[in-house]
Formats: C-alpha cells, structure tokens, sequence
C-alpha cells in the first residue's frame, strides 16, 4: 500500500501535537497506518498492535508497549490536570468502544451525523486513555480509520489547530 501525501501530513501534525519530530518516528507511525489501513475491522489485537508499532522508538517501559495501561494516569491541560478513567475499567470500556467503531458503516447516512459520531468516539477512546503514553496518537490513528471505512477524507488536525481540537474534550466534560 502507497503512502500518499494527505496520509505523510496526517502523521507529521498528529506527532507534531505531541511534540514528536523526529523521522523513525515518522516511520514508525507510517507503518502503523499501513496495517491499520488494511483491517476491515477493529479488535483489542490491532488496537494493541498498532500502538506498539508506533511507540517502537519512544521513551516507554518495554513492557507497556502494546499493552492496556495497569495503573492510574492523568493528563495536564490548559485548565489543569485531569485523571483519566481508572485502569481496571479499560478492557470493558475498550469492548463498548470496539462495538461502536466497528458499528460505524451503519450510523445514519447525514455526513453530519456520521463525522458527530466518528468524533464522539474519537473523544471516548481518549477518556479511556488505554495506555500509558501514545493516546493522542493511536486515537487520531483509529478516527483516521473510521473515516476511511465509509469513504470519507483523511481529516488531518494541524499543529496550529491544535487548540481547537482540544476543545473536543472540553465539550465533553
């Protein structure tokens, strides 16, 4: 599969949100959207696969590479610091959201209703933060995935849009 450009710019800016510039970790996040390109649906497996395919080169215990975090975390925002959803709770909220992504092809037909929805799961992937590190990363991966499933563009969110996106999850709150 060609990598084509609106996919290399999608992969710069989401590691550029996370302060992330160098080029293996570039590479690394290219060949993590090629085997998750090629799968027609979600499971814990993939999801697990993908994150430790991108996080190969980061600063991460090896042993939380790939795998649902097993303590509790938090994250610091414009408006403070915010503890994510408690780690015993991850495979169960990770089933509902697996259920909901791969139910995106029969959501209403609205492009309005179907983008609300790609980003209301988008948002609930992020409050369950499954890992220890690389959330903003594999997240904006699976909504990428999402859309590409029933025929929408790449939505790629700039370093410069940055702020706005994080207004997604103050909405939520």
């Amino acid at each position: 599969m060609k990598t084509d450009v609106k996919v290399i710019e999608f992969l710069e800016h989401s590691n550029w949100i996370e302060n992330v510039h160098d080029e293996d970790s570039l590479r690394q996040a290219m060949k993590a959207w090629i085997y998750l390109a090629s799968k027609k649906k979600l499971t814990h497996y993939i999801v697990k696969k993908v994150h430790s395919m991108l996080m190969v080169n980061q600063d991460l215990e090896e042993a939380d590479k790939g795998r649902y975090r097993l303590y509790q975390v938090g994250i610091n925002t414009p408006t403070g610091f915010i503890e994510k959803m408690r780690w015993e709770k991850i495979p169960t909220e990770m089933d509902r959201w697996l259920e909901m992504v791969n139910g995106t092809k029969h959501v209403a037909n609205s492009p309005s209703t179907v983008e609300d929805f790609i980003k209301s799961c988008h948002i609930i992937y992020e409050n369950i933060h499954p890992f220890a590190d690389g959330n903003g990363r594999t997240g904006r991966m699976f909504l990428n995935w999402q859309r590409i499933q029933i025929g929408l563009p790449i939505l790629t969110i700039r370093l410069e849009e940055r702020w706005e996106y994080y207004k997604w999850f103050e909405e939520e709150r």
